[in-house]
């Protein structure tokens, strides 16, 4: 029986390291919009040419930009339709073939355009730095998915139903245990 168990525990163990090992090609951050948020004057890529996400009606959204290859550089995207006085989790991934390094991921408020004000929904913009030059004869870019999420106690809203379906199956399996070891019990004296 103890042989089962050690099995049993060097698969968990197996298994939790491959789940790290996929996660190493993603990015998040986590930010908290205040109600009195800083206006940043001085951000100068505000446009209509930079990707934007638009979380208007929902709670989470996914949005897919191609970075260019063999490039080293700033990439800006909008997102639109965050309200103050709220967290949220923004995710960035991409395939594990493709070799990118990003860093400096920030997020930053700009002066809204002029009859473009909205106190519930202000202009922000997530900002990192990418580069891809490790990318050898890539055409074309590669592809970053981009995922906003709001978040609520830190914990990302699409991830509620996993933790209520993960409590559900371990209470069910507190108050069955008894009756579940009985039939184990049971069984192994009948062989």
């Amino acid at each position: 029986m103890n042989y089962g168990i050690l099995t049993l525990l060097q698969w968990l163990i197996i298994l939790f390291q491959l789940g790290t090992t996929v996660t190493a090609n993603t990015e998040s951050i986590l930010i908290s919009i205040p109600y009195d948020i800083l206006i940043h004057r001085h951000l100068h890529l505000y446009n209509e040419t930079i990707p934007s996400i638009s979380l208007n009606n929902t709670y989470m959204q996914m949005e897919t930009i191609q970075i260019p290859a063999m490039k080293e550089d700033q990439q800006v995207v909008e997102l639109k339709h965050l309200q103050t006085d709220a967290s949220y989790q923004l995710k960035l991934s991409w395939s594990a073939i493709n070799p990118i390094d990003i860093s400096n991921i920030h997020w930053e408020v700009a002066q809204p355009r002029l009859g473009m004000e909205d106190d519930d929904y202000p202009p922000l913009f997530l900002i990192f730095d990418y580069d891809t030059t490790l990318l050898n004869n890539k055409v074309g870019g590669v592809s970053l998915n981009i995922a906003v999420v709001q978040t609520k106690f830190k914990i990302p809203v699409d991830l509620f139903p996993l933790i209520a379906y993960i409590c559900l199956i371990a209470t069910g399996v507190w108050y069955l245990k008894d009756w579940i070891l009985k039939q184990i019990l049971y069984n192994a004296i009948s062989l």
